[in-house]
Order: C-alpha cells, then structure tokens, then sequence
C-alpha cells in the first residue's frame, strides 16, 4: 500500500459547515462518487459517520494490490474511527479491472468482525470496478444497516 489521504470537510470561513446525514445506501453512493478516482485507481475508502450518520472524516488510501488489503485498511480505520468518535464506517474498495468477486463475502465478515470489535460499526462495504458498484451486504444476505431504508 502506498500513502494514505486523510480528508476532513473543511470549516466555511463564515459560517459552520452543513453536514447531511447519510441515512441510506443511495445517500452512501452518492458520497462513494465523490470520493473515488477518476478514472479508478486501485485505493480503499473509508468513510466515517457519528451517531447521526452525519460525516465525520474520510480516509483513503492508494495503492492495495492485493484484495485482502482492505483488512490492513480497516484496521487503520478502527485506530482513526475510535479517535474521531465515529459510530459507524463505510467501506469502498477501488478494483479497476476486477470489481467484486466470490471472495469478498468472507472478507466481508472479516470487515464486520474487526471494525465491530473495536465498538465501530460497519454500514457497508462497496467494491467498485469499472462498471459496477457492488454494496456487498446485500450479496451475503445481510438486512440494511442504514436507518433510512426499509429494512
């Protein structure tokens, strides 16, 4: 993995920022759009939300070759999630010419497991390839997570 960026939504100058809560996987895409690299490059996102899933900070990092790095990425993003008081993190992995395949269920319950043990919550987790977007969740038969859609 090469270095990470670490963004934060930036104070206006006069007047505090507008935050929008992230309440459903729609609103999660959305975010997921403005954070990727266009065109994709391989990199792993992490979005953090509080307990009104309102965006706290995001964190990427460029560069995983490999598909188990999201793991290395997620447990970075418990150290940074934990100091950041985040509730909750989404996941978006950046595969140009890969996208989503067989394997990443069981990366998914890994995700789940690590970020859940250190008292943050996973939303979801995107694997993105150069046409499709793929909520992962869905594909292990999870319910939403996200307090706006129907569960």
């Amino acid at each position: 993995m090469s270095r990470r960026r670490h963004h934060h939504h930036p104070p206006a100058a006069t007047e505090p920022p507008r935050r929008t809560p992230l309440r459903s996987l729609a609103q999660a895409l959305t975010h997921v759009e403005l954070v990727l690299a266009r065109p994709l490059e391989p990199e792993t996102c992490a979005l953090f939300v509080d307990a009104q899933y309102l965006p706290l900070t995001c964190m990427v990092v460029e560069g995983p070759a490999r598909k188990d790095d999201v793991l290395a990425v997620a447990d970075l993003a418990t150290v940074i999630g934990r100091e950041q008081h985040a509730c909750h993190v989404v996941f978006v992995s950046s595969r140009p010419g890969a996208g989503f395949e067989a394997a990443d269920v069981e990366r998914w319950f890994a995700l789940d497991h690590l970020v859940g043990s250190s008292g943050i919550g996973l939303l979801e987790w995107f694997v993105c390839g150069d046409q499709l977007t793929v909520p992962v969740s869905a594909l292990v038969g999870e319910p939403s997570r996200w307090p706006g859609d129907p569960a």
